[in-house]
């Protein structure tokens, strides 16, 4: 386990912990969700990691509010890591728990105040979780993404705190860490703190790119989350299963395009005064076609090559409520250029019609080409012109925020061009490499 000391030292000489926390909840390296107190962590253990962290800081005549990071073995033994001489991202949790106002001490420890906080009256009270909500596409390999933040309205309350630096309308640049925010819970207990945290990420809005709020929410369910068994590794191998977009979110996607800025009149008069829209759209990567037809009493039946749904719309607006089949949703809505960005509970999608492609420009199904999986620079190209590649094997490299991705072959071929040069800048699906798929191309492993 990653295990770390908050510390707090002022200039006349003393020196107080706050505690631990666990940053064990990591991928390449990143912490993503941190927790105090450590579920790990007893009294005694407590006790002799907060010494370490005093006596750590003492040793260098520490003065300032930092971290004493330390690698925790399964039993009980512990070893120094590296000291933070700042403040960290997951303090607040620390701050929950302890009801000290870190950054506060941090201030008035600059400005030459003693502390006023004994070792002895510091008390932890129950049990506080920080997520870090990134923009990022956990399904590619957590790629950062870039792009306009449509809608950001994050789910607060007495108990679930949000730190965030950003704001609806914001464009979240590739050239910075694509973390977004950090929603924080506090309960009397762990249980209850992991469930306030699930609530808050699933009524959390975030529209207009990718991030990775639904695979937190299902990290946080996940047995040896709820357990408290997470190490450093765990990520690596946890499988966390892909949630498919509820049937009523394309029902929805449907209704509401016929009311967007997109909307297309009905095809004609009926005597028996329904009017219908036939649509061909894109939701997501794949097509949707359907038919919303108008009924006399204001329900829209919305009929899919499988099944026909009634959909009533009870509000209207970015936050509307949907009656479908008898039950109501709550969807958050916003539109950009053409497309409809759709939110409900932790599923989210883009509908928008067929895009039409200009002449000569690559698309999907012109074969499993390499294509960049964010926008980014391009660092490296692996496999030059003839060359023969294996499925999996690493052909490019693309930066972006501050993250070096390794971008895959996809099939087994032959590199048949390359599209940009080391330096390029390019953006999400920009074609990288072209391959011919060849069934004699030697075989390789996933990196």
């Amino acid at each position: 386990r990653h295990g770390e000391i908050q510390i707090l030292a002022d200039a006349h000489g003393a020196t107080v912990h706050l505690g631990e926390r666990d940053g064990s909840t990591q991928r390449r390296h990143q912490k993503i969700v941190e927790e105090a107190p450590c579920p790990a962590v007893d009294p005694d253990l407590r006790a002799r990691m907060g010494a370490a962290a005093v006596a750590a800081a003492r040793a260098v005549d520490y003065v300032g509010a930092g971290t004493v990071e330390f690698l925790l073995a399964a039993d009980g033994s512990f070893y120094f890591l590296e000291m933070n001489t700042r403040l960290q991202v997951e303090h607040p949790v620390t701050e929950l728990v302890t009801g000290v106002d870190i950054v506060a001490w941090q201030l008035r420890i600059a400005a030459g105040e003693p502390l006023t906080l004994s070792q002895d009256a510091i008390r932890l009270q129950g049990h506080a979780i920080e997520a870090r909500l990134y923009a990022e596409d956990p399904l590619a390999g957590f790629a950062p993404q870039s792009g306009q933040l449509l809608r950001w309205a994050p789910a607060t309350s007495a108990h679930v705190r949000c730190d965030a630096g950003v704001a609806s309308g914001q464009t979240i640049s590739p050239h910075y860490d694509p973390l977004l925010a950090k929603l924080i819970a506090h309960g009397p207990t762990r249980e209850i703190a992991r469930r306030r945290l699930a609530h808050a990420l699933r009524h959390t809005v975030a529209l207009g790119l990718r991030t990775n709020r639904a695979w937190l929410a299902a990290l946080l369910g996940h047995p040896d989350f709820v357990a408290g068994k997470i190490t450093t590794d765990s990520i690596d191998h946890i499988k966390l299963p892909a949630t498919p977009s509820p049937p009523a979110l394309e029902v929805i996607a449907a209704a509401l395009w016929i009311e967007g800025p997109a909307r297309r009149p009905a095809d004609g008069w009926r005597s028996s005064g329904r009017s219908q829209v036939p649509l061909t759209l894109e939701f997501g990567t794949r097509p949707l076609s359907a038919h919303v037809t108008l009924e006399p009493g204001g329900d829209l039946a919305v009929a899919t090559p499988t099944e026909v749904n009634t959909v009533r719309i009870l509000e209207r607006g970015e936050r509307s409520r949907i009656r479908v089949d008898g039950v109501d949703l709550t969807v958050h809505s916003a539109w950009s250029d053409g497309t409809l960005h759709l939110q409900v509970g932790l599923h989210t999608a883009t509908v928008r019609e067929p895009r039409r492609r200009e002449p000569g420009e690559a698309s999907a199904a012109d074969g499993p080409h390499v294509r960049a999986p964010t926008a980014g620079r391009v660092t490296a190209l692996l496999a030059a012109p003839g060359e023969r590649v294996a499925s999996g094997q690493v052909v490019a490299r693309v930066e972006a925020m501050k993250i070096e991705i390794a971008v895959p072959a996809p099939v087994a071929g032959r590199v048949t061009a390359r599209c940009v040069a080391p330096g390029d800048a390019v953006t999400a699906g920009q074609l990288l490499l072209r391959v011919t798929p060849h069934d004699s191309a030697p075989e390789g492993s996933s990196p």
